[in-house]
């Protein structure tokens, strides 16, 4: 052991982090999940800058500014708006000074210990909360519930911590490991290090985690959610006890008992220990440690958010105030006055598509009835909306838009110390500062996540393209080397839909557009029909579709783009497939599809303004940034056409918002 004091560098990470945010049911869940895992990375950061002399974040610049550290350090910004935005990642670097290898070890101990302490906590203040609801005498006898609560919470955090003593021996490391330092020409030592430290934490995590495996004697189902832990509920004692028995009724019981003002579950969320934590822990824990009230962080559900842009248009047309606003707050307070009781208190957005307001709560763990006080209001709402000519009913789909930096885990290794720690800086004050502006104000959005590069929201359909070009285009200057460049996918879905399904399907259109050349949006739409479709675009042709979108909001029509997609697959067929077609006949069917494109559009009956200029405009620019390698020019040419009538059914559907009828 080296009893020396000098320098060494320290990661902390915690995982597992897709998992654990995208298993989701509800866009509650999806926040909670995000905010739970940055607010346990700063409680990690203040521990370990207890001496903010002595430890130092590297991609940081003064933590204690951030607001969620600095409420776990200082205990200040309670109140702050800030402090409910989750944006710190999992994982980050420190360099601790005038240490030796024990001095290292405990701090380890102390960040590992303060956040299993926090994560208690939260699991305690929610158990709690569920006790309080679940303690009728026939609940406490005969549907004891907490089986495993403490195995579960305690086994499922994968914290790892690991340091390496500051080496300067880079002969040694260059012949050893292999690492060419000729390439390093600054900060070399830093660098160096860093590197060695990424070595180290790959092997660490090479050593996987495995949670608690349950007992033998377990007979419960698995979480409705996760499917790896066993629900809570009660436990079969015996043969005599029908296990399924036993669960379906405490669920059906412990929904109807569990009235949690702002939260609530349906008999088919039948969760683990971990997705009760998600579910509540704003309500039990995070609204009284941030110092905002319950109400102050509404999560809007899919269909209301679907629905923000079509509320917005009828606020604008109604002169007095109604209780649909963009604003959370202002739709909050003017519901509330229709309940005495806050605890009573509900909202769904599933109310504004019904046409009864017993509509869907006849169906097994659907929605409540509708109140008649709010039922009037929806119905006012909905005669303002015919009055001026808009649809009576809301857009049925909405937007998850899943946003990344591309090559980050190059640039923050390639950077030398005052680079890294700059791009750091930007990135969460761009974080903390701008997307949720972005998001929430100027696009009638909800955010779920930003990390800085790495974004996650929803917003309605008519929104998410401008909303995903603005966070693209306020990256691009972050990085003080070189420009960044950031991919996103975009799913459209039906607010129906299950929403980790949705989310998956964000993620590929992400991944879809990465492995077309990065710096591109990939759009995927799934229709509730069965028909799902995804097209790849880059961001400089963003533009040309915000017309379409607009032209299709403005009624002009798309029947055009239908009918010739239609066209194309007969046209086409399996031609691109065939490698021994020639050149000439490819090139005589590209000039035939064009002139057969501008027919059709221009015989339609009020197509968008120079439809087919804009056709060949975002054809243009899909094949320039798009092109494949192994095709020829032709070849190339014909996949994106294909791709940009792909994308302009796409724009229909995001003006629309909902299937025709």
């Amino acid at each position: 052991m080296n009893n020396n004091k000098q320098k060494y560098l320290l990661s902390f990470s915690i995982g597992p982090v897709q998992d654990f945010i995208k298993t989701a049911r509800t866009v509650r869940d999806l926040w909670s999940g995000s905010y739970i895992l940055s607010w346990l990375t700063a409680k990690a950061i203040s521990v370990a800058r207890k001496e903010p002399s002595k430890v130092e974040l590297i991609y940081l610049k003064d933590p204690e500014t951030h607001p969620l550290i600095k409420l776990h350090s200082k205990g200040e910004g309670k109140g702050d708006p800030k402090v409910l935005i989750p944006c710190l990642p999992n994982y980050f670097i420190a360099e601790v000074k005038d240490s030796n290898d024990e001095d290292i070890k405990k701090l380890q101990k102390k960040i590992v210990k303060a956040v299993c302490k926090e994560w208690l906590k939260i699991a305690r203040a929610v158990k709690k909360k569920l006790d309080e609801k679940w303690t009728s005498k026939d609940m406490k006898e005969n549907y004891p519930w907490d089986y495993d609560w403490k195995t579960q919470i305690r086994s499922f955090w994968e914290i790892r911590t690991t340091f390496i003593p500051f080496c300067e021996n880079f002969i040694q490391i260059d012949n050893s490991l292999g690492i060419d330092l000729s390439e390093i020409k600054e900060d070399c030592d830093f660098r160096v290090n860093k590197k060695l430290l990424g070595f180290l934490d790959a092997a660490n995590k090479a050593i996987r985690h495995y949670p608690k495996h349950e007992t033998p004697e377990e007979t419960r189902p698995k979480c409705s959610l996760c499917g790896a832990y066993s629900q809570m509920g009660t436990r079969a004692k015996g043969k005599n006890e029908d296990q399924m028995i036993l669960s379906r009724e405490f669920w059906e019981k412990a929904v109807k008992l569990l009235d949690i003002p702002w939260e609530r579950i349906q008999t088919k969320d039948r969760f683990c220990a971990i997705h009760l934590i998600k579910r509540f822990a704003w309500n039990a824990y995070f609204s009284e440690r941030t110092g905002h009230p319950l109400s102050e962080k509404r999560v809007w559900d899919t269909a209301t958010i679907a629905a923000m842009d079509w509320m917005n248009k009828i606020k604008e047309k109604k002169k007095d105030e109604g209780f649909l606003h963009v604003n959370a707050e202002e739709i909050l307070k003017e519901i509330q006055k229709h309940f005495k009781d806050e605890e009573k208190f509900h909202w769904t957005g599933h109310w504004l598509n019904w046409k009864t307001p017993t509509e869907g709560a006849d169906q097994e763990g659907g929605e409540p009835v509708c109140p008649p006080e709010v039922w009037t209001l929806i119905e006012d709402y909905r005669k303002t909306a015919k009055k001026n000519e808009l649809s009576t009913f809301p857009p049925s789909y909405y937007a998850i838009l899943a946003i990344d930096g591309d090559n980050m885990g190059e640039r923050f290794p390639s950077a030398n110390r005052d680079q890294g720690i700059k791009l750091g800086s930007n990135l969460i004050k761009f974080a903390t500062d701008k997307v949720k502006t972005i998001v929430e104000k100027d696009n009638l959005g909800t955010l779920v996540y930003c990390g800085g590069d790495d974004v996650l929201a929803l917003a309605p359909t008519a929104t998410i393209l401008k909303c995903a070009k603005k966070i693209h285009d306020d990256l691009l200057p972050k990085d003080p080397v070189k420009d960044l460049t950031a991919s996103a996918g975009i799913a459209i879905a039906h607010y129906k839909y299950d929403l980790r399904d949705a989310m998956e399907a964000a993620r590929k259109a992400e991944k879809k557009a990465k492995d077309s050349g990065r710096d591109c949006l990939g759009i995927a739409i799934l229709k509730r029909s069965g028909t799902h479709k995804t097209a790849v675009l880059p961001w400089k042709a963003v533009n040309v579709l915000q017309k379409f979108i607009k032209a299709f909001q403005n009624d002009k029509t798309d029947r055009w783009s239908y009918q010739m997609k239609s066209e194309w697959d007969q046209i086409i067929g399996e031609t691109l497939k065939d490698a021994d077609i020639e050149d000439k006949n490819l090139e005589t069917l590209r000039d035939i599809i064009d002139a057969e494109m501008k027919r059709i559009i221009d015989r339609s009956d009020k197509p968008p303004r120079k439809a087919f200029k804009l056709f060949q405009i975002l054809v243009c620019r899909i094949e320039k940034q798009l092109k494949n390698e192994k095709d020829n020019s032709i070849i190339s040419s014909l996949k994106a056409r294909d791709n940009a009538l792909t994308l302009i059914q796409s724009a229909s559907f995001l003006a629309r918002g909902r299937e025709e009828e």
